[in-house]
């Protein structure tokens, strides 16, 4: 019967539950590892086809999980009382649901010279970020806890280095599931900005909804979804990494976005007045009536010529479903009116003047709320 000794314990699934091709791998002829097979070490260690010699020394570092499993394994030895697994090729440790080149990765961290180290953590690195992803992953995993650190803040550091533009699109899908199973904030809000950044761009939506999706990342889902149903519905019928819920949640949210803009004008955002108001009915009429011009075709129909601050041109009323732009839009004029950049832009005359800040602040509010709803109205069909 084969043997295992407690050190196995640490691999996160067993082989049995490996896929096909990878329990084949591990039945394979093992060969040395070309960098990480050293002579002196003293535990050998075997991942898929590929032998690993290194130093118990070394693995025990930062008080890891091989630390306790040593300890256990060291006193088990086999039941024909032949030495412990690890001491030999012929009967080596195996660690399982991990790859060779996962294992590098962390070796290279208890190994690596200063220099090697440095290089890793900027741009220039040959590797890019993909061996601190997997030492990060590796890290984590068997509990290298100020390894774990180093490489997390080392991710952050390399990706607010550069714009979202360079971004490899596999890499910002690793880096950011990573961030979210070592549950660091940190680097998990500079791969939030990119996706923001990408999505405004209409650049890998459908990616953006898979991961927003896996992670139930609410607020970047809600911008995926809205971005691609915007693109409209070829381009959703099109795209294969949509499938058929993604689509009838896409055509869920087209419906229920463009009710809400054909009621829009009817629904302003609740008005707290100032203290200062003796008039609160009729400024609630102002404000109602200030908001349904506002957010109206003919509004922006009669103000097209209009000259606005840095000489752009008066925006037109974006089209159903695009509701959250219309808010946006909204939320713009309003500013612009409390801010006085544009006398032509006024409210109506039963409204309070004391009470306009609170109306863009009640603005700004919707505005908050949509973003963090908006995927709430890309639901299944029941």
């Amino acid at each position: 019967m084969e043997h295992h000794s407690p050190l196995s314990a640490i691999s996160l699934s067993i082989e049995a539950n490996y896929p096909t091709e990878l329990r084949d791998s591990c039945s394979a002829v093992p060969f040395q590892d070309a960098e990480y097979y050293i002579p002196d070490g003293n535990v050998v260690l075997r991942i898929r086809n590929t032998l690993f010699k290194v130093h118990r020394s070394m693995l025990i570092k930062d008080h890891s999980a091989f630390e306790g499993m040593f300890s256990l394994d060291k006193h088990s030895g086999q039941s024909d009382g032949s030495p412990p697994e690890g001491e030999t090729d012929e009967d080596p440790i195996y660690l399982q649901g991990d790859t060779p080149e996962e294992f590098r990765a962390l070796l290279w961290s208890l190994y690596a010279l200063p220099a090697e180290v440095v290089a890793a953590m900027t741009p220039q690195d040959p590797q890019g970020d993909k061996r601190l992803i997997q030492l990060a992953r590796m890290a984590n995993k068997y509990h290298f806890k100020t390894t774990e650190m180093w490489s997390l803040n080392a991710l952050t550091s390399y990706h607010g280095s550069y714009p979202a533009s360079a971004v490899l699109i596999d890499s910002l899908m690793d880096t950011t599931e990573l961030a979210a199973l070592c549950n660091f904030q940190p680097l998990l809000e500079v791969c939030k900005a990119k996706w923001k950044l990408l999505i405004s761009h209409n650049k890998y939506l459908a990616h953006a909804i898979n991961i927003a999706e896996r992670l139930d990342m609410r607020v970047m889902l809600g911008l995926a979804y809205n971005a691609m149903m915007l693109m409209g519905r070829p381009e959703w019928e099109s795209e294969p990494m949509l499938n058929r819920n993604q689509r009838i949640r896409l055509l869920s949210g087209y419906y229920n976005l463009s009710q809400l803009c054909e009621t829009l004008s009817t629904t302003p955002p609740r008005l707290v007045h100032n203290a200062s108001c003796t008039q609160r009915r009729t400024c609630k009429q102002g404000w109602n009536d200030t908001w349904s011009w506002v957010t109206s075709a003919a509004f922006y129909d009669q103000h097209r010529n209009l000259s606005v601050p840095g000489g752009a041109t008066f925006p037109s009323l974006p089209q159903p479903p695009d509701l959250f732009k219309r808010i946006l839009l909204a939320e713009g004029v309003i500013k612009t009116i409390v801010e006085g950049m544009v006398p032509e832009l006024r409210v109506s005359e039963m409204m309070n003047n004391e009470c306009l800040e609170a109306a863009l602040g009640a603005t700004q509010e919707k505005v908050k709320e949509l973003r963090e709803n908006l995927a709430d109205y890309f639901s299944d069909v029941v």
